[in-house]
Parts: C-alpha cells; sequence; structure tokens
C-alpha cells in the first residue's frame, strides 16, 4: 500500500520527471466549447465527470475505475471508458481538450503537443481555497460556469455543516502509516472542522510515514484509519490491525473511527463526503 500511496500522490500532484525541451511542442489553445474531452487523472476526473454532460467526457483515466485509486463512485466510474494514459490511446479518442494533474509521462504531453491537443493541468490542491479555484477555473475552460458555481455551493454547505471551533487532537493514519500533515488538503479541512492534526506532535511534513511506537508513546484522542480498505489476511491489514492493538494496549483513551481511503487524495467534490465524515466523528466523541 505505501508504494501505491505514494505512485498515487505523484500522479495526482504531477510531480514527474521533465521533458525534454527540444522533443516538446508548443501547447496548443484549448477551443471555447471543448465536446470530446479526455481525463488523465484521478482528481480531474471526479471534477469533470460533475460538470459536464457524460455525452461530452470521451474518456477518464483507468485510477478512477481501480477500488485503490479512485476518489469517485466506482459504479459512476465504470460507465465511462477509460485511458491508462499512454499517448496512442488518447490520440485515438481524438479528442479536442485532455485535463490533467500533471503527472502523465513527458512524453505523452509533447506527442500531444505535437498533435495539435490541448491539455490543461491543475496541480495538486493544498487548501480548500486551491481547489475551490481549481473547479472555477475548469468550469470556466469546459463553457460551463453555472455548472462550476452549483458544484461550489455543494461544497460549500457541506463545509459549513461540518464547520466548529473545537481543536480535538485527531491524526489520520493510512495504509503502511501514512500521514497527511501541515499544508495538505486534508489537514485544512481538519482545521475547519473542529479538529487539530496532530501529526505536527511528531514533527512532520506535509505528506509522511509515521511508525506505530510514535504514536502509542503520544496518542491523540482521535485517529482516522481505513479500517476496511485491506484485504483479510493481507500484510496491510495485518499492520492495521497491529497499530489498533497497540493504541488498545497503551492504555490511552483512543478513539478509532472509519476514514476511507478515497477521501484522501482530492478535492473538488470528494469535499462533500470527507466533510460529512468529519462532521459525523466529532459528533460521535
Amino acid at each position: 500500500m505505501r508504494w501505491r500511496a505514494a505512485a498515487l500522490l505523484l500522479l495526482i500532484g504531477g510531480l514527474s520527471a521533465c521533458a525534454d525541451p527540444a522533443a516538446t511542442a508548443s501547447p496548443a489553445t484549448p477551443p471555447a466549447d471543448p465536446q470530446r474531452i479526455v481525463s488523465l487523472n484521478p482528481c480531474t476526473d471526479a471534477i469533470l465527470t460533475e460538470l459536464v454532460a457524460p455525452d461530452r467526457i470521451a474518456a477518464i483515466s483507468a485510477y478512477s475505475q481501480d477500488a485503490d485509486a479512485s476518489s469517485m463512485d466506482l459504479s459512476r466510474a465504470r460507465r465511462f471508458a477509460s485511458v491508462g494514459g499512454t499517448a496512442e490511446e488518447v490520440i485515438a479518442l481524438r479528442p479536442d481538450l485532455v485535463v490533467s494533474g500533471g503527472g502523465f509521462s513527458p512524453a505523452t504531453e509533447a506527442a500531444l503537443n505535437r498533435m495539435g491537443i490541448p491539455v490543461l493541468t491543475f496541480g495538486i490542491a493544498s487548501t480548500i481555497a486551491d481547489s475551490r479555484q481549481q473547479i472555477t477555473d475548469m468550469a470556466a475552460a469546459l463553457g460551463v460556469p453555472a455548472r462550476g458555481a452549483a458544484l461550489l455551493g455543494r461544497i460549500d454547505a457541506a463545509l459549513a455543516a461540518a464547520r466548529s471551533d473545537r481543536q480535538i487532537p485527531a491524526l489520520v493514519w493510512m495504509g503502511d502509516g501514512l500521514v497527511p500533515g501541515r499544508g495538505t488538503l486534508v489537514g485544512d479541512v481538519m482545521a475547519q472542522s473542529g479538529f487539530r492534526n496532530a501529526s505536527a506532535d511528531y514533527g512532520l511534513q506535509s505528506w509522511d510515514i509515521l511508525p506505530s511506537e510514535y504514536v502509542v508513546a503520544q496518542p491523540p484522542q482521535l485517529v482516522f484509519m481505513d479500517r476496511r480498505g485491506a484485504a483479510a489476511g493481507s500484510r496491510e491489514d495485518g499492520a492495521k490491525r497491529r497499530r489498533m492493538e497497540a493504541l488498545r494496549a497503551s492504555g490511552a483513551h483512543v478513539t478509532i473511527a472509519d476514514f476511507p481511503h478515497q477521501l484522501l487524495y482530492c478535492g473538488g467534490p470528494t469535499l462533500i463526503p470527507l466533510a460529512k465524515r468529519l462532521a459525523q466523528a466529532r459528533a460521535a466523541l
């Protein structure tokens, strides 16, 4: 799970290697009203499918049809054609716009540029404000500002319903110890939903791996874990069970709350179930 989470963060954040400038053509200008759109990133998939009618979506990324990588409802994601992100797949679909988080290969980007296919990239959202701006920008590029505003209204309503001034020490502890720390979107939503991100207590910065012994020695009041995300008997399932047993054996009063890993990586419409999950956990304390 650790390698998979790291790979997904690279994909979403667009932290790919630099392209050879000599092989890169000038980017094409996006059309004012694109009708065949391809998305190559699970976060842009989630936003795109909320903004435009299905007949305008030529394909989404295969990641959104994988339970370990998707930020969408799987049944909904599987209604669309999907691509793995190679230039050949995308070009064969004859799109008039490609949207991505920027994490696809430089060779693919260069090939799309040479074919005159416009590409819009969106970086990783590290705050609620960043995520809101991405929705506004994508809606404008797709010619659907009203639908963008409607999505923002739903997100704002969910965030407002979850808002609290409490400062409950809490930690999101995923996979093989992956923790979202300072400067992450999950951390920003936690802060507005009545939680203090306890990752700072362990000296963590942004995304990091936190060993069990540190949490057992200084446990927060609440620990969010995806207890349902691993196959029974798997290595990840065993690691989660050992962490829960260690927390219970510490003698500290620690509440363990479910946190589906699909809420971890993307903003956009994912902020709605994220805010609801945090509010439910706070109310249950």
